[in-house]
């Protein structure tokens, strides 16, 4: 069964199961489609207010119409599987852990369970940090994604009384390795996933109601910021959102820019399209055309065409060097 055949049919985040007979599979796919389909509540959970669970199936349609633009079919991401946390509630063992891994996150996708996690409250003024971070691990959700039979550790599922343990092994531009437990290409994957959340927020979040306010208000303060440094706002770096409020010293309320999350990562991403663009004019019209090859690779699974892009511009086995400079 081809890829394209198995993404159509995808019922889930996961889209393939490496080591198993196909029969073996198609069992362990229904699982994770079980699980998908299922509500599962978190004790840390802080709720949703009205106006997100009415906005979510909103951003279902957008996000059918962006992705298809990129060549793949979106999940209906349900409400029931997106959570929104509160940080203080974990224990300090379970916050221990938490920081040790996603530190600097504020949104989880989680493979295992087929739900994503917010560590934010949607509320005023916050409203525009809680749906990038949304889109984001949305984005993560609808990519390819696979996972690897091993010996022991990892996900442990029982099949005829046998135990059988999975694996990551791939998440959009991230290849997983059992063998070292590093991640390969992963600042390339989350600057290409924050570069498309980007793309989804300057292109659709204008058309939510509920984002409207802190929509405009963000795109006032980076005209008067543009005007008051003589710069064309295009030239500014990408604001994402306003934080409400930081009191100067005067005691007056201020709003504070802030820019996209992964900024050294999708710097040296943009660094890295722009020199394949200049190297490779003839087969591209601009750099947003690489960068689209590059996302096409995250989303689909198929890393080839961006390998051989890579390979043929800076010599046999740049793609592996690269895979080696950006894994965590």
């Amino acid at each position: 069964m081809s890829i394209e055949n198995i993404r159509r049919k995808r019922e889930s985040g996961i889209t393939r199961i490496v080591g198993v007979e196909e029969s073996v599979e198609q069992e362990l796919l229904e699982y994770f489609q079980r699980q998908f389909e299922k509500d599962q509540g978190d004790s840390i959970e802080q709720g949703h207010p009205p106006e997100l669970d009415a906005m979510i199936p909103e951003i279902n349609e957008k996000m059918k119409d962006f992705l298809a633009r990129y060549g793949i079919q979106s999940l209906e991401i349900p409400s029931r599987n997106i959570h929104a946390l509160d940080k203080s509630k974990l224990s300090s063992e379970q916050r221990r852990q938490f920081n040790q891994r996603y530190e600097k996150n504020s949104g989880i996708y989680l493979p295992g369970k087929q739900h994503i996690g917010v560590f934010l409250r949607y509320m005023t003024n916050y409203k525009l940090i809680f749906a990038q971070t949304l889109i984001h691990e949305m984005i993560h959700m609808n990519a390819f994604a696979s996972a690897q039979k091993v010996r022991e550790g990892g996900l442990k599922l029982t099949k005829d009384g046998e135990s059988i343990y999975l694996a990551p092994r791939r998440l959009g531009f991230e290849i997983d390795s059992v063998e070292t437990g590093k991640r390969f290409f992963r600042d390339i994957n989350e600057a290409v996933t924050e570069e498309l959340m980007i793309r989804f927020d300057q292109n659709y979040f204008l058309q939510f109601e509920d984002l409207r306010m802190e929509y405009e208000e963000r795109k006032k303060a980076i005209s008067s910021l543009a005007k008051r440094a003589g710069k064309n706002e295009k030239d500014l770096t990408p604001v994402a959102y306003l934080r409400h409020p930081e009191t100067n010293t005067e005691g007056e309320n201020k709003a504070v820019l802030l820019t996209y999350g992964y900024h050294d990562e999708r710097e040296q991403l943009k660094k890295l399209i722009n020199d394949l663009w200049e190297k490779n004019k003839d087969e591209f019209e601009s750099p947003e055309d690489v960068f689209t090859l590059f996302a096409k690779a995250a989303l689909s699974g198929r890393l080839l065409p961006v390998a051989r892009l890579i390979e043929k511009t800076y010599g046999r086995g740049s793609f592996r060097e690269l895979g080696e400079r950006t894994k965590e």
